[in-house]
């Protein structure tokens, strides 16, 4: 048996089940379903570990999000049929073996079988958002481009503060050679979360570089200084650079000392041929991969 998580934005469900130590499928599938639950003794709503997380202690106790009631460890007696007893069939019973079978397909790269898996499992819970994420991974995987495009669009309007989402989308959309949505897109996930292109190098350098040829010079150089921070010695250049382009050539100076000390040659005949720094009106800075 399946119920709904009701906490604030959780997409998570919760199994009942009698099984010792839970459904199997369920350890599986933790992002989806848990078996660690309270439910309110007032109105049955329940909320998953994740929500309940530091609200319970010695002198504290969780109140439901729906009704303020008392929550309760759940009684799975009272909330299962008596065993021999089948309950009725419902559109949960084979949510879970659709999603599960669709995630292993994925995994295996049989991407079209995986399509096909997770549309069962949209069919039976249309509004869980995890599917519909199955859904545009795969979509993307198999080359229908604007599909997986349309699918992430829709996730991000319901799910607007979710960086990944963002980051996604730019990606499909630079497969699209749509570069300045792709920026744009970036730009959102960036806004959401400063760090959200740290693990990518490559999309990071792209939004940097494509921020810095529009001469969005204070945007690209947030990105800029991160890439930085990672001892990439082209960032390091192009920050001097947008520090002298913003008239702070005593800063400017300070990082393009730092890219001549790591070897860069651009910084090095900069600082050569400008010895005195700050009267002058010189400045360089470098795309990755050419000169700029």
């Amino acid at each position: 048996m399946l119920l709904k998580c009701t906490g604030e934005n959780c997409e998570r469900l919760l199994s009942v089940s009698r099984i010792p130590g839970g459904n199997p499928v369920v350890a599986q599938n933790p992002e989806l379903v848990t078996a660690d639950f309270l439910l309110c003794a007032e109105c049955g709503a329940g909320l998953c570990d994740r929500c309940l997380a530091g609200k319970t202690g010695l002198f504290s106790q969780p109140q439901c999000t729906v009704c303020g009631g008392e929550m309760r460890k759940p009684d799975i007696a009272k909330l299962l049929p008596p065993p021999g007893r089948r309950p009725a069939a419902s559109a949960d019973d084979g949510f879970l073996r659709h999603f599960d079978e669709a995630r292993a397909l994925q995994k295996a790269g049989r991407n079209a079988e995986a399509l096909a898996e997770f549309e069962q499992a949209a069919a039976l819970r249309p509004q869980e958002p995890i599917v519909e994420v199955g859904r545009a991974t795969t979509l993307w995987q198999l080359g229908r481009l604007e599909e997986a495009l349309a699918a992430f669009d829709r996730l991000a309007r319901h799910r607007d503060d979710d960086p990944q989402l963002h980051c996604f989308r730019a990606e499909i959309l630079r497969s699209l050679r749509r570069d300045d949505d792709a920026v744009a897109a970036y730009q959102q996930a960036l806004a959401i979360d400063p760090a959200a292109l740290d693990d990518d190098l490559r999309a990071a350098k792209f939004t940097a570089s494509r921020l810095m040829g529009a001469d969005r010079f204070r945007e690209a150089e947030a990105v800029m200084r991160r890439l930085a921070a990672g001892g990439d010695v082209t960032a390091v250049l192009n920050v001097g650079y947008l520090c002298a382009r913003t008239d702070r050539m005593g800063e400017a100076l300070q990082w393009y000392q730092r890219a001549a000390d790591l070897g860069d040659p651009d910084a090095i005949e900069f600082l050569r041929s400008n010895p005195f720094g700050g009267q002058s009106e010189a400045r360089t800075g470098r795309r990755w991969g050419r000169k700029g």
